[in-house]
């Protein structure tokens, strides 16, 4: 019995030794890590000190009369620590989130419960009243309110727009036109075009920046020419199998004749009059940052007819980071954003902003739970939910991050958005001029600028340059090289087509013949190959935001000259 009892306290003795041990262990594994990012920043540091002097940020204030870079040096330094010193510059691809939006978030956590808003327990009823408050939150950034809007919460701008095919009203006669400038995820929805209606067209961008565009024109002219058809031949979709005799449809029918989804009065899904279109376009391109002209939005609404109803869809994901949206005075139909590239953080959280004149007319095709108030197993029964965010956010929602997005919008409306637009504005015009100014010996241009930059106007171009360098014999360089050699300099940048193939492939010269052969060769988007007949296959992407500062536009330059200038 003695013998047990004193192999039991040694083996108490033994745990509480290792555990001692195992915590210290993982205190000098901490210490050293946060050591090494310590001798991280500090290196960056060094290098940026070396670059550049406070005199020559001095003169670029006030020649660009960006006071906001001020304000922001001694924010950064308090809430951008993890960036370790690094340079960020793909404010397009993601945000960077403040330290202080996650601490506020997890104390927020931490205080209060949450949980699934449908139902009527404490906890849900707390959860329905922050979400509701946010979406409110929302509406007034954007300039408008519920009585003109509803914000339907999302995963992303990605699976709002995918919200906008799926319920989009489509008749047989309906077209989807986009403009060429646009992301995959708008280019996605032609597919439910061609399902539903009658196909899709491109508009060539010079033509939306006319003032005299006319979508009835362009239109009639495109379908007249038989266009549609050419673009269709490519595609993977195949119209719906029809009904060849009444057997067919008596068999179909034998269960659903009854129902059709029988719905209360004031949430029946309205029959438009007319043919509707729907009518794509950013108003940022995430490519190159040039801009469209917002007036275009009432310029196509002034256009619609009994006969044709036209449906302005903007996506507005690389616009709302860094300028105001007003909605009032611009009011699309269907806006689509992410928030993550706003602020940073939460991620997997984006919204459809829909005119609620527009929701009536949206079509519903599968429900998920909260978004029915009644149902019935065995006939093809239900009733939705009459409120538009409720009737069309399938399931539980992401709650815990929806509430967290208040820190981010009060982040930007303290900042003002309108400062941020001017700061990113002057850092990307001192940006462009100084790459425009790099030449290599033999007076070659080191850079190959695309956008709107040489306009000189922030209401045509955005925060965001697009270029291809060139060595000194005029070859150009691959882009995947220099994203390679960036990465290990501590530059956060992004190469490639950036999801925007109509936008990237008319800026290169490439044609959709040879998209087509390198089918087989290319096996992802960020993968080494990065030319195609001799020509680039992307560009690299700087893009800029609210914490963008002086000394990483100068630590970019820094490392062009030093990688690439009088290159071969």
């Amino acid at each position: 019995m003695l013998v047990r009892r004193n192999n039991s306290n040694n083996f108490k003795k033994f745990l509480i030794l290792f555990f001692i041990l195992f915590s210290i262990s993982i205190y000098f594994i901490v210490l050293k890590q946060n050591s090494n990012n310590k001798n991280i920043n500090t290196e960056m540091q060094e290098k940026k000190d070396q670059i550049f002097n406070e005199k020559d940020k001095e003169k670029y204030i006030k020649e660009f009369e960006d006071g906001f870079t001020r304000k922001i040096d001694s924010v950064i330094s308090k809430e951008l620590s993890h960036l370790n010193g690094e340079v960020y510059l793909d404010y397009t691809g993601a945000g960077v989130y403040l330290q202080s939006l996650i601490k506020k978030s997890f104390e927020n956590y931490q205080k209060s419960l949450y949980s699934n808003a449908h139902s009527r327990s404490p906890s849900s009823l707390k959860t329905e009243n922050e979400i509701e408050q946010v979406r409110k939150q929302i509406l007034s950034f954007f300039h408008t309110n519920s009585s003109e809007y509803s914000v339907i919460f999302t995963s992303g701008a990605t699976s709002a727009l995918k919200l906008v095919g799926e319920s989009f009203p489509w008749k047989e006669e309906s077209k989807f036109v986009y403009s060429r400038s646009n992301h995959n995820s708008v280019l996605g929805i032609r597919g439910y075009s061609i399902e539903n209606g009658n196909g899709f067209a491109v508009i060539p961008d010079e033509e939306l920046w006319d003032k005299r565009f006319k979508i009835t024109s362009f239109i009639d002219k495109t379908f007249k020419d038989n266009q549609m058809k050419e673009n269709q031949k490519f595609t993977q979709f195949k119209k719906k199998q029809k009904f060849t005799n009444l057997d067919d449809i008596e068999k179909f029918t034998k269960f659903t004749k009854f129902t059709q989804f029988t719905k209360l009065d004031e949430n029946e899904e309205t029959e438009i009059e007319g043919i509707p279109h729907l009518i794509a376009y950013p108003a940022e391109s995430n490519f190159d940052g040039s801009k469209f002209d917002l007036n275009l939005i009432n310029q196509i609404h002034s256009q619609s007819t009994k006969e044709h109803k036209f449906y302005v869809l903007l996506d507005a994901a690389a616009f709302v980071p860094t300028n105001e949206l007003d909605l009032s005075k611009y009011p699309a139909d269907f806006v689509t954003i992410s928030f993550y590239k706003m602020f940073g953080f939460p991620t997997g959280i984006g919204a459809l902003i829909v005119r609620n004149e527009v929701t009536s007319v949206m079509k519903k095709h599968f429900f998920g739970g909260g978004t029915v108030i009644l149902s019935c197993c065995d006939y093809n029964f239900c009733i939705y939910n009459p409120k538009p965010s409720s009737k069309f956010e399938d399931g539980t929602i992401n709650f815990l991050s929806i509430i967290s997005l208040k820190y981010g919008l009060e982040m930007l409306s303290s900042f003002g958005i309108n400062n941020i637009n001017h700061h990113v504005w002057s850092l990307t015009r001192y940006l462009f001029q100084n790459l425009k100014n790099l030449k290599h010996d033999n007076n070659k241009p080191l850079v190959e600028i695309y956008g709107n930059h040489e306009l000189n106007d922030p209401g045509k171009q955005g925060g965001i340059i697009s270029f291809n360098l060139k060595n000194s014999l005029g070859e150009y360089i691959g882009y995947y090289q220099v994203q390679t050699d960036s990465a290990k300099e501590g530059i956060h940048l992004r190469t490639g087509c950036h999801c925007n193939p109509g936008g990237c492939n008319e800026a290169l010269g490439i044609t959709s013949e040879e998209i087509m052969e390198m089918a087989d060769s290319k096996k992802s988007c960020s993968d080494n190959i990065d030319f195609i007949n001799g020509k680039p296959f992307g560009v690299v992407r700087v893009s800029l935001g609210y914490f963008s500062t002086y000394e990483d536009i100068e630590y970019l330059l820094h490392f062009l000259k030093k990688n690439y200038l009088n290159s071969k």
